[in-house]
């Protein structure tokens, strides 16, 4: 058993990838699994539309349309940036009993924007947090012309423009992921209507067994442990 219990499981990928349709499934199938578990699902672009209503003076953002949903361009990647490492952080101070699916746009590093998404950038976070034994990292991988056709059909669509500078190919995770050893897994979604074959497929021969020792095996322990107390 590890040294720290999986507290977060982050579902990257790049923009329309289908990362939230798969964190949902997730979270249905481990609350299933695991009752005990408080499973929470956490979008990075819920916590963006709320940065970019805050941003009244429009100092990092435009708004498009106030919907709902939310559409909206940023003028760079500074509210990506702080969504990004309060996400990672918060990591560090889940309580046990609770897990959270923390799903989070990953892309290529675009200088000139100021917005730093790649795989590369997020291996640099969790170690400047220090969160890599509580945490497991799930890919889901699309082509670009798949995503840009998934973006067209969306309520919440982001502009072409965006498509093609910080959402188009490039940044992947799987890039740096040896360094993510066994607490890596990759969900190619290029064909539509798969995904709760292809996240149930990532919950059983990755995220359960990461789980089952470490959660399970405390319930078990706590279990006994109250038969004990209650003779």
């Amino acid at each position: 058993m590890s040294n720290s219990l999986i507290s977060a499981i982050i579902i990257c990928g790049h923009y329309s990838a289908g990362k939230g349709p798969v964190a949902r499934v997730l979270q249905d199938i481990i609350q299933r699994d695991f009752p005990h578990l408080d499973c929470s699902f956490i979008r990075d672009r819920d916590l963006l539309d709320k940065a970019v209503l805050k941003d009244t003076a429009r100092t990092h953002s435009i708004i498009r349309d106030y919907g709902p949903p939310l559409v909206f361009d940023v003028k760079s990647g500074f509210l990506h940036d702080r969504i990004h490492r309060s996400m990672i952080e918060g990591i560090r101070y889940i309580p046990a009993g609770q897990l959270q699916l923390l799903e989070i746009a990953t892309g290529p590093d675009v200088r000139d924007f100021g917005l730093w998404q790649s795989g590369d950038h997020l291996v640099t976070l969790v170690n400047e947090y220090d969160i890599y034994d509580k945490t497991l990292f799930v890919e889901v991988h699309a082509s670009e012309a798949t995503r840009f056709r998934r973006n067209q059909q969306r309520d919440d669509f982001v502009s072409e423009e965006i498509m093609r500078v910080a959402a188009c190919a490039g940044g992947e995770l799987f890039h740096v992921a040896d360094v993510l050893g066994d607490h890596y897994w990759q969900i190619n979604n290029e064909a539509d209507g798969e995904i709760y074959h292809l996240a149930d497929q990532a919950y059983t021969n990755f995220i359960r067994p990461h789980l089952y020792t470490d959660h399970n095996t405390i319930e078990y322990g706590s279990a006994q442990a109250r038969e004990r107390h209650d003779r």
